[in-house]
């Protein structure tokens, strides 16, 4: 293989990784609405690095240098993290069942802003409104929204949320 066709597959090879963080990155922004999240990054996250070790093993022997090895390794485990809390997500989302209305009880509506000082002050936007809501012999349990609730209900109030459950239990609020 001549040098120009190995600085292709790196770069190939480099952008994958790229793409495949800003998919984790936006997969991992989707967990906002999901309820009852529990130990599935967990072990996601087990599956993963299990996985990558499994691969590391197998193509680390076919190196002489040590450092060559230990990048692999590295390499492997990370990816396989990365890789399977994506995929995880992803299935749970896109092989879930069918949305049903489900009665919840209205706590309250926050507003938030992308900041690192907090909760909104009066005078600033807000990116996102946060719904706290509670169900029958569950916690508290909070969504992210993009756009407030509609006309916003008093504190005890009923409303519906459409809830479906996905292919690994966790339910997924669909109100985006």
């Amino acid at each position: 293989m001549d040098l120009k066709n190995s600085k292709l597959i790196y770069w190939i090879i480099a952008l994958a990784v790229l793409g495949l963080v800003a998919w984790a990155a936006y997969e991992i922004t989707t967990w906002q609405n999901l309820l009852g999240l529990g130990n599935f990054p967990l072990w996601a996250c087990l599956a993963g690095g299990i996985t990558g070790l499994f691969v590391a093993n197998r193509v680390a022997g076919t190196f002489d240098d040590s450092i060559d090895r230990i990048r692999v390794l590295a390499f492997s485990f990370f990816g396989g993290l990365i890789l399977f809390l994506a995929l995880s997500s992803f299935m749970n989302r896109v092989f879930a069942g069918p949305s049903k209305s489900v009665p919840v009880a209205f706590v309250k509506q926050e507003a938030f802003g992308a900041s690192r000082f907090g909760l909104l002050q009066d005078s600033i936007k807000a990116d996102g409104y946060y719904l706290y809501f509670q169900r029958p012999n569950k916690p508290l349990e909070r969504i992210r929204l993009r756009y407030p609730y509609p006309t916003p209900p008093q504190e005890g109030d009923q409303i519906t949320l459409p809830i479906r459950k996905g292919l690994f239990g966790i339910e997924i609020v669909d109100l985006e």
